[in-house]
């Protein structure tokens, strides 16, 4: 089989905390007091969004920072990726007082783009062969048979994901890789690729000694821990599974 014409685009690396947070904890002021970013940065911090006790959202130099009370995630396109990864665990473990961590991601989007729509049509056609969906497929195949540069409503996969599972590197979780067509028009010949690394805890991992509220700290300690010794090569695998995709 030939090699793709699809070329990298762009790319974002994201780490996504589930849990309990404050919201009002995370504003720029409050992490420079802890030093998890400069007071410098906390004054040159661009605020997006800001509702008291709601949500804070704002921008760095190198990367941006929401929180919410159930979510806390910090995005960037720009390398050492794993300076989101620190700025996360500084605000979970100094930062935010009552932060509780029952699940995170490590998240890589990658933005290709085709040479042309049929080149991308191509490769719809490899990842999801029509022919595999009995009836319907044989009518997409039909279509896509027929389908020119010219043709704008065109047939094909719009979204598909793959799932692995038994990862050794975590209590319980996945790893999922989503392929998503950007756009239908003939002048967007590009895919959307998110690999979502999934991490949460196991109960059955729990102490038995520990009192229920206790098991809440427990589980955060070590979500936490498998964040700071995972982010690395979850990067390194996300970014090998998707370059093995694209070929």
């Amino acid at each position: 089989m030939p090699p793709s014409t699809a070329q990298l685009d762009s790319s974002r690396t994201e780490v996504v905390l589930v849990g309990s947070f404050k919201p009002d904890e995370v504003l720029p002021d409050e992490l420079a007091k802890c030093e998890a970013i400069s007071r410098k940065e906390a004054a040159a911090a661009k605020f997006k969004n800001l509702l008291p006790g709601q949500i804070v959202e704002f921008e760095l130099e190198w990367a941006t920072v929401q929180a919410v009370p159930q979510r806390l995630a910090v995005h960037t396109t720009k390398v050492p990726y794993v300076r989101i990864a620190d700025l996360a665990l500084k605000i979970a473990r100094e930062a935010s007082s009552a932060a509780l961590v029952t699940m995170f991601g490590i998240n890589r989007e990658y933005r290709y783009k085709f040479a042309s729509v049929e080149e991308r049509d191509k490769f719809g056609i490899r990842i999801a062969p029509p022919l595999a969906w009995g009836p319907l497929g044989k009518m997409i195949d039909e279509d896509q048979r027929g389908q020119t540069s010219e043709t704008e409503q065109r047939s094909g996969v719009l979204s598909m994901t793959m799932r692995k599972m038994h990862l050794k590197d975590r209590e319980s979780g996945w790893l999922d890789i989503t392929v998503t067509a950007t756009g239908t028009s003939v002048d967007d010949a590009g895919v959307s690729i998110r690999a979502n690394d999934h991490y949460q805890f196991n109960p059955k991992l729990d102490p038995e000694a520990l009192s229920p509220d206790k098991h809440f700290s427990s589980r955060t300690f070590r979500l936490l821990e498998s964040l700071t010794k995972n982010f690395d090569e979850s990067i390194k695998r996300s970014d090998s599974f998707v370059s093995g995709l694209m070929e």
